[in-house]
């Protein structure tokens, strides 16, 4: 879950890598790119955005990057 600050984005891409490598098979969803408009944005983080992730997820990584 990326808040849309600058390099969060960065620093979660290089997390999944390091997951993917150290734990093979897993699916890395990055919700920023599936659902840009209900979860991207930390000022318009809702119920239903969290409820959306929490369904499609085991662990979620949050990033609030500068």
């Amino acid at each position: 879950m990326w808040n849309s600050k600058p390099n969060g984005d960065f620093f979660l891409n290089r997390v999944a890598e390091i997951m993917a490598e150290k734990y093979k098979g897993i699916k890395i969803i990055k919700f920023w790119e599936v659902d840009p408009l209900r979860t991207k944005h930390a000022d318009k983080k809702s119920d239903d955005a969290l409820d959306f992730m929490a369904k499609s997820a085991d662990l979620i990584i949050a990033s609030t990057a500068d």
